[in-house]
């Protein structure tokens, strides 16, 4: 085209076509990227108390509930 060269309509044709799947894959590429970015921001960079918590219990098989029932029994 630059070159004032013949192009086949064909090849207008496929790019039209190309063109229209571009724009919703760029939308829902969008959408994916700032869902990661929200939840890279929500998590927190420490140990909360939430998180030990959920380690006590998961990994350790201890519940908050036995555990101040075993500190009232040990006075």
């Amino acid at each position: 085209m630059e070159n004032n060269g013949k192009v086949e309509p064909a090849r207008y044709y496929a790019v039209t076509k190309m063109l229209k799947l571009i724009g919703p894959d760029k939308y829902y590429e969008d959408e994916v990227i700032s869902e990661k970015q929200k939840l890279q921001e929500e998590k927190p960079k420490c140990l909360t108390p939430d998180i030990i918590r959920e380690i006590e219990e998961q990994i350790l098989g201890i519940t908050h509930e036995e555990f101040c029932e075993h500190d009232l029994n040990a006075d």
